[in-house]
């Protein structure tokens, strides 16, 4: 078996990935885009940063816009929550127990919509 060769390599910076990624069409052009949750940076820190990446045809990713979510992003999954036709992203925040809703327009360009917790008031006083 032939392995396909390496198209592309994006450096991101020093940091950390520990949940997913989600895969869509952000931008309705036909091609697979990416939205990447930066989950640290180099020192540790908590980020609060999704990069979105729009697909070019040929295999290759170009950079687009960031989006900024709750603490320590860890994974996204893409979906049309609004039912507009548009794809949306839910983003899971590890450090302060959130989902984040990001709304989007189509064009690949996300606008935060809810931010929700998900820890139990009995839990969190």
């Amino acid at each position: 078996m032939i392995s396909p060769a390496l198209k592309q390599t994006i450096s991101l910076g020093d940091g950390n990935l520990k949940g997913e990624i989600a895969l869509g069409d952000f931008n309705e052009d036909g091609i697979q885009d990416v939205a990447y949750p930066v989950t640290a940076d180099a020192s540790g820190t908590h980020s609060t940063t999704v990069l979105i990446f729009f697909g070019d045809g040929t295999g290759n990713l170009v950079a687009g816009p960031s989006v900024t979510v709750g603490q320590e992003p860890h994974s996204v999954i893409a979906a049309d929550f609004d039912k507009d036709g548009h794809l949306d992203l839910a983003v899971t925040n590890r450090t302060n127990g959130t989902v984040s809703i990001l709304l989007g327009d189509g064009i690949g360009n996300f606008t935060l919509s809810v931010t929700l917790s998900v820890i139990s008031p009995e839990l969190n006083p």
